[in-house]
């Protein structure tokens, strides 16, 4: 016993927990208090509009388009269209995959990647207004004569019955577009990145850019 009671008794190996290099410099790079406090307020419509917006710029042509036989078919076996898999379907996660009628029908639907499996599944998606985003973000827009169609990088055809509210519409884009160019080249020449980042409530323009988004989304045939 006296021999037993004089060994030191084993200590269990200490565990080191793995660190996360990544996290750790984000996390000395950033005030995590200040982006939490900043990520739960509430945002205004014409913000919403804006972030759709940059959404919407960075990750066009990945849009989808839900199929309008979905009504008939279960949740799960909803069908979206997309410029580059015919026929694709919103992964389980997503709030659109177990709740496709969210998804009105003047919306589309733009997302950060594709995962394909047995299936292809749309990522990480963000329900937007279809007229407004074509018009804004595609490379190429095809009209006829009396602009009453129009075909948005040669794969989604919009037909708009009043040709000549369409004639003016695309007229105020290309200026809008022009002008949203010149502008942020403007500001990343000049503006630090948290510059950027703090002035949020503006915008592009000193909140021009928002209020024209909201203009789009009242065009005829924007519904």
């Amino acid at each position: 016993d006296g021999e037993a009671g004089g060994e030191e008794e084993e200590k269990a190996p200490v565990e080191h927990e793995e660190v996360d290099l990544k996290a750790l410099e984000f996390e000395l790079a950033h005030d995590l208090t200040a982006m939490s406090d900043v990520s739960s307020r509430d945002l205004s419509l014409r913000q919403i509009n804006l972030v759709k917006f940059v959404l919407a710029s960075g990750q066009f042509p990945n849009v989808a388009l839900p199929d309008p036989g979905n009504a008939n078919r279960r949740i799960d076996e909803a069908v979206f269209h997309t410029p580059h898999v015919p026929q694709a379907s919103m992964h389980p996660t997503s709030v659109y995959g177990t709740s496709p009628s969210l998804i009105g029908a003047g919306d589309m639907l733009v997302f950060s990647q594709m995962l394909e499996t047995s299936k292809a599944f749309v990522l990480n998606a963000t329900r937007c207004p279809q007229l407004v985003t074509c018009l804004l973000c595609a490379c190429s827009i095809d009209t006829n004569r009396s602009c009453s169609r129009m075909l948005v990088d040669n794969w989604l055809e919009i037909n708009i019955p009043n040709g000549k509210a369409c004639e003016a519409l695309l007229s105020e884009v290309q200026a809008l577009r022009r002008d949203l160019q010149v502008c942020l080249a403007a500001r990343l020449s000049t503006c630090a990145p948290t510059a950027l980042a703090a002035d949020s409530d503006e915008g592009f323009g000193g909140g021009e850019l928002p209020e024209a988004l909201a203009a789009l989304r009242r065009a005829p045939g924007a519904a």
